[in-house]
C-alpha cells in the first residue's frame, strides 16, 4: 500500500544541493570579515533592528553556506517587507498639564495695555505690581511679601525690572519718576528727580548690570547710569508715541523696541554716530508691517532674529532678520498676542493671548505647529515671566490671577565648563575700595566689576596669573588703602620677577610694594616741585623707569641713596605711555603732545650732562595723543603706535633709522596694543563708537575678530604671561577676562578649559 507522505530522496554522502544554495550570499559570507568592533562600542537599538530586518529581507537570515536538503516552499506573504516600519521602542512624549501648578489672587491688575508689570529675577524671585504696590513671590519657600508702596499721588505703578544679577528691581512709576529698589530692605538705592517735562516710563530692559534701558509714553529711548551725575547717557529716537516693549539681544548690542505706533525699531549700540549729537542713536531697521500695537518681543537665542507678535487687530507672530531687517516667516495666530516667552533649552516659544479664548499656546519652531494650549484665564493675559530654573512659566492677566504652569521641559544640569564657574559672585576689599566679582561660566568671558574708577592702569604678571588659574577664587585683596591727600592712584606696573609693585600717587609720590604683606619696600619722598606719574615701565628688577605730567622721563634704582640715575629730555607735556624694547636697550615713549620719542640707552651722552639721554628719533606725524605702544616681540627694530581720537591710525616704525613703514586706519580712537608673543596677531583696543577689540593680522593687517562688550572706551590691556587670555579694562567700570583662540600658548596643554571658553 502507498504511503500518503511524499517520497523523501536519501543520499549515504554529504553532498550539498547546488540548486539549493544561494551563491550570492555564499560569496559575501566567505569575503566579508567577520571581526569585533575595534572602538569596543555598543550598537545602538536602532542600528541593532536594522540589521535584523536587513537579515530578513535580504538575508532570509541565513547561517550556513551549504545546503544538504531541499528548501520549504514557503509563500510571499510570510516574506517581511523591506518598506514596513522598525518597531522601535517610541521616546515618550512629553505630558504638558492643562491645569495650572499654582493659582494666586493678584488684585489691583490694571487693564491695560502697554505695561510691563511682572518679572522673573534670576535669583528665583517673582515681582509683580499691583495698582501702587510691588510684591514679590519667593518660588524657594513658596512666600509671598510686600515690598513697596507707592507714596500717595505717586501715580500707579508702570513697569518693572530686575536688573541682570537681581539685586536690584527697577521700578517705574506714574509720576515719570525711576526708581532702584534693593529687595532685601525695600529701600531706594537710586530714584530720578520728578520732572514735569518727562513723561511715564512703559518699559525697561537692562542693558548691563549698571545701564538701564527705559523707554516712555512720549516715544522717546533713553539708557540710565545712575552711577554719574548726569545719568541721561543715550537716547534712541525714532518712535512717534508710547515705547511699550523694550529687548536687548543676548550679546548686549542689538536693542528691539516696539510701540502704540504700531513700528517696531531695531537699535545697533556699537552704530557710529553724528558728531554734532554722540548720545543720539538712529534706528539700523524700521518695521512698519504690524497693523496694531506691538507689545509682544523676544530674541531667538541662537539666530539672528527676533520674534514681535501683533495687538488686537494684527494677530501676527512675525519673524525678523535683524542683519538685514527681512521677514522671515509670518504666522496668525487668531486672536491678540500680549507676550512672547522663549525657551532657552529647546525651540519652543510660548505666547499669551486676549480674547476670545485668553488662552497660552506653545509652539515648535521651526514648523510653527501647536505643541499645546492651556485655557484658564477668563481675561487677557498681559504678562509671561520664566523661571531662571526652567520648567515653570507664570502668566499675569487682566482677571487678577497670577497662575503658574509648567510648560517648557526642565533643563538637565550641566557640569561647570569653568573650573571656577559655580563661585558667582562675591564681593573682596581692594585699597578700600569695594569690588564685586561675577564670574561667568560656558562662553560668556569672566568680568571683575569695579564699583570706583581706582585703577588707572592694569597690569598682569607671572605670580598673580598662575595663582589665579590654579585656584577658584577671587584675587582681589587689600594692598594698602591710599593715605587721605595723596590723591587717586595714577599708575601702576608689576617688576620683571613680579617681586614688588610700582604704584604712583597723584601727590607725585611713587612707592614700590611688596605683594605679600601690602607693605612698602620702598617710597619717594613727597616733593612739591614734582608733578603726578603718568607711566611706568621697568628696564630690570632694579630699574625703573617714570614718565611724569610734565613731560620729564626718569630712571629710578631705588638702591641707591640719589635715586634719579638717567634723565630722558624730549616731551613737552605729559608722558602717558612708556616701553622698553625686549634686550632693554630702546626705549619708546609717547604723550600728550603727540610725539612719539625713541631712545637708545646705549648712545653717548654729553660730558656735560652724563646722566641726561637725547632721543634717537622724533616722531612727530601723529595728530593726536599716543597712548599705545608695544615693541614687536622679536626683533627691536619695530616699534608700532596707536594715534587717539583724532588721529585713530596704527603705525609702524623702523627703529633704526625713524621710518614709517605701514600706516592703517583703524576706523576709531586706538587706546591700547598688545603684541602675541606666540603668533604674528596685535590686539588693540578702542574708544568711541564701537568700544570694541580687534585682532590684526600681521604683516597683512586684516581684522581677524572683533569682540564687543565694553559699553565705554577700552583704556588698558593686559596679557597673561601664561597666554591665551587677555584682559581689558574700560571707563564703563569693567574688567573683562576673554580666552582668544588666537592667542595661543604652552598653557593649552593644562589649561583646557580656557581654550574651550
Amino acid at each position: 500500500m502507498a504511503s500518503s507522505r511524499s517520497k523523501r530522496v536519501e543520499y549515504d554522502r554529504f553532498i550539498p544541493f547546488r540548486s539549493t544554495m544561494d551563491m550570492d550570499y555564499a560569496r559575501f559570507a566567505l569575503t566579508t570579515p567577520s571581526r569585533p568592533r575595534r572602538d569596543g562600542s555598543i550598537l545602538s537599538p536602532s542600528s541593532v533592528a536594522y540589521q535584523k530586518l536587513l537579515d530578513e529581507c535580504i538575508l532570509k537570515n541565513m547561517t550556513r553556506i551549504l545546503a544538504f536538503k531541499s528548501a520549504p516552499d514557503t509563500s510571499a506573504s510570510q516574506l517581511p517587507q523591506f518598506d514596513e516600519p522598525i518597531r522601535l521602542q517610541k521616546k515618550q512624549q512629553r505630558q504638558i498639564s492643562k491645569e495650572p501648578e499654582r493659582v494666586l489672587d493678584a488684585p489691583g491688575m490694571l487693564d491695560e495695555d502697554g505695561l510691563n508689570l511682572l518679572d522673573w529675577g534670576s535669583k528665583n524671585m517673582l515681582a509683580i505690581a499691583l495698582g501702587d504696590k510691588v510684591c514679590l513671590w519667593d518660588d524657594a519657600n513658596k512666600s509671598t511679601k510686600v515690598l513697596l508702596e507707592a507714596v500717595e499721588g505717586s501715580g500707579p505703578i508702570t513697569s518693572i525690572s530686575w536688573s541682570p544679577d537681581s539685586t536690584v528691581l527697577a521700578v517705574a512709576l506714574g509720576n515719570s519718576v525711576l526708581a532702584l529698589v534693593d529687595p532685601a530692605t525695600g529701600q531706594d538705592v537710586n530714584v530720578t528727580e520728578d520732572d514735569e517735562n518727562l513723561t511715564p516710563v512703559l518699559s525697561l530692559a537692562w542693558r548691563s548690570n549698571s545701564i538701564l534701558t527705559a523707554g516712555r509714553s512720549d516715544g522717546t529711548v533713553v539708557d540710565y547710569d545712575f552711577r554719574k551725575d548726569d545719568t541721561s547717557i543715550c537716547f534712541y529716537n525714532g518712535h512717534r508715541r508710547g515705547v511699550c516693549s523694550l529687548k536687548w539681544s543676548d550679546n548686549r548690542r542689538y536693542l528691539a523696541s516696539g510701540g502704540h505706533d504700531k513700528l517696531v525699531h531695531i537699535w545697533d549700540a556699537c552704530m557710529p554716530v553724528s558728531h554734532r549729537h554722540p548720545r543720539r542713536h538712529q534706528w539700523l531697521h524700521r518695521i512698519s508691517s504690524h497693523t496694531s500695537i506691538v507689545k509682544a518681543l523676544d530674541w531667538c537665542p541662537t539666530e539672528a532674529t527676533y520674534w514681535p507678535g501683533g495687538g488686537r487687530h494684527d494677530h501676527c507672530i512675525k519673524f525678523w532678520n535683524t542683519v538685514n531687517g527681512s521677514c522671515l516667516n509670518s504666522i496668525d495666530a487668531g486672536s491678540e498676542v500680549c507676550a512672547l516667552l522663549w525657551d532657552k533649552n529647546k525651540s519652543e516659544l510660548v505666547t499669551s493671548h486676549g480674547f476670545p479664548k485668553n488662552q497660552l499656546t506653545l509652539w515648535n519652531y521651526p514648523s510653527m505647529t501647536r505643541a499645546a494650549e492651556l485655557f484658564g484665564h477668563s481675561s487677557r493675559v498681559h504678562f509671561l515671566a520664566g523661571s531662571p530654573l526652567g520648567g515653570v512659566v507664570a502668566s499675569a492677566a487682566a482677571d487678577e490671577t497670577l497662575k503658574f504652569w509648567n510648560i517648557f521641559e526642565t533643563p538637565k544640569p550641566t557640569k561647570p565648563e569653568l573650573p571656577f564657574a559655580r563661585f558667582n559672585s562675591c564681593t573682596e576689599t581692594f585699597g578700600g575700595i569695594k569690588v564685586a566679582t561675577h564670574f561667568h561660566g560656558g562662553n560668556d568671558c569672566k568680568r571683575l566689576r569695579v564699583a570706583q574708577r581706582s585703577l588707572v592702569e592694569l597690569k598682569w604678571q607671572h605670580i598673580f596669573m598662575e595663582v589665579w588659574l590654579q585656584a577658584p577664587k577671587l584675587l582681589c585683596y587689600s594692598f594698602f588703602g591710599a593715605i587721605e591727600g595723596s590723591g587717586p592712584i595714577t599708575s601702576i606696573s608689576w617688576s620683571p620677577d613680579s617681586t614688588v609693585l610700582a604704584v604712583a600717587f597723584g601727590n607725585s609720590v611713587l612707592a614700590l610694594v611688596d605683594p605679600a604683606t601690602g607693605q612698602d619696600v620702598n617710597v619717594t619722598e613727597d616733593d612739591e616741585n614734582l608733578t603726578p606719574v603718568l607711566s611706568f615701565a621697568w628696564r630690570s628688577n632694579s630699574i625703573l623707569t617714570v614718565g611724569s605730567s610734565d613731560g620729564t622721563v626718569v630712571d629710578y634704582d631705588f638702591r641707591k641713596d640719589d635715586t634719579s640715575i638717567c634723565f630722558y629730555n624730549g616731551h613737552r607735556r605729559g608722558v602717558c605711555s612708556l616701553k622698553w624694547s625686549d634686550n632693554r636697550r630702546y626705549l619708546a615713549s609717547g604723550g600728550h603732545d603727540k610725539l612719539v620719542h625713541i631712545w637708545d640707552a646705549c648712545m653717548p651722552v654729553s660730558h656735560h650732562h652724563p646722566r641726561r639721554h637725547q632721543w634717537l628719533h622724533r616722531i612727530s606725524s601723529h595728530t593726536s595723543i599716543v597712548k599705545a605702544l608695544d615693541w614687536w616681540p622679536t626683533r627691536s627694530n619695530q616699534l608700532v603706535s596707536g594715534g587717539g581720537r583724532n588721529d585713530q591710525c596704527i603705525k609702524f616704525w623702523n627703529t633704526v633709522n625713524g621710518s614709517c613703514l605701514n600706516s592703517i586706519d583703524a576706523g576709531s580712537e586706538v587706546c591700547a596694543l598688545l603684541w602675541d608673543k606666540n603668533k604674528s596677531e596685535l590686539l588693540t583696543s578702542h574708544g568711541f563708537p564701537k568700544n570694541q577689540l580687534t585682532l590684526w593680522n600681521y604683516p597683512s593687517m586684516t581684522r581677524a575678530a572683533e569682540l564687543f562688550g565694553h559699553s565705554s572706551r577700552v583704556h588698558f590691556l593686559a596679557g597673561s604671561p601664561l597666554g591665551g587670555v587677555v584682559a581689558s579694562a574700560a571707563a564703563d567700570e569693567t574688567l573683562k577676562l576673554e580666552a582668544l583662540q588666537h592667542f595661543t600658548a604652552d598653557y593649552e596643554s593644562n589649561m583646557e578649559d580656557f581654550s574651550s571658553a
